[in-house]
């Protein structure tokens, strides 16, 4: 006779294994923002691309930046060829969700002129602030940042400092960044259904182990 209390115990880690695929499932449905489908010349990015609204972004190739302002960060940035995202002149930039929100999960950021360029990072869910960091990064490489801002609707970026790094294109040096490859993940403004699930499965373990306990 097989033992009642292993038969449940089977039973709920059958369904935490159920949990975790699920989970795993949400994490790999990450979207891949690379800007390689835009144009190559300098052009705002247009709304909606990504499913996202992109204030004072712009995105360009590191065919043209080379071209007509030499070796820089834009290029230096590119992460996937051919194109980069970066920000403008005006201070702050952001991308943006008009409904719901989603996860900012990470992200390559360089400087195009500065090194030691300052990069805050915001993000904001209905207008209030949840998240806010500031990074640092270089003219020389891009630099990978796991930001990991999870339920947000817009997230902004604000430069500043740093010291020129000589290029010939700008040798005064300049507060612009690339930014490419980004990673994010949608959210639906209802809850999701791996959220419902875990609550589901999870009472059932709970439920499991106390009628495991009362059986033993």
């Amino acid at each position: 006779m097989v033992n009642v209390g292993m038969k449940l115990l089977y039973s709920s880690r059958c369904l935490a294994l159920l949990v975790l695929s699920f989970a795993f499932g949400a994490s790999a449905n990450a979207t891949l923002v690379t800007f390689d489908d835009l144009g190559t010349d300098p052009s705002a990015i247009p709304s909606g691309y990504a499913g996202l609204k992109w204030d004072r972004f712009e995105s360009v190739s590191d065919t043209y930046i080379s071209s007509n302002y030499g070796t820089n960060g834009y290029i230096n940035g590119t992460v996937s060829p051919l194109n980069v995202a970066f920000a403008g002149f005006d201070n702050p930039a952001s991308f943006s969700i008009a409904t719901g929100s989603f996860d900012f999960n990470s992200t390559y950021l360089t400087a195009s002129w500065n090194n030691g360029l300052n990069i805050e990072v915001d993000g904001f869910k209905s207008g209030v602030q949840l998240y806010a960091q500031t990074v640092t990064v270089n003219s020389f490489s891009p630099t990978f940042f796991a930001i990991n801002y999870l339920g947000v609707d817009t997230v902004t970026f604000s430069s500043s400092g740093g010291v020129s790094a000589g290029y010939s294109g700008d040798p005064s040096g300049g507060l612009q960044f690339a930014m490419d490859n980004l990673t994010i993940n949608g959210v639906s403004p209802v809850p999701e259904p791996t959220t419902a699930l875990f609550g589901f499965a999870l009472a059932g373990v709970v439920a499991m182990r106390r009628l495991r306990t009362v059986v033993a």
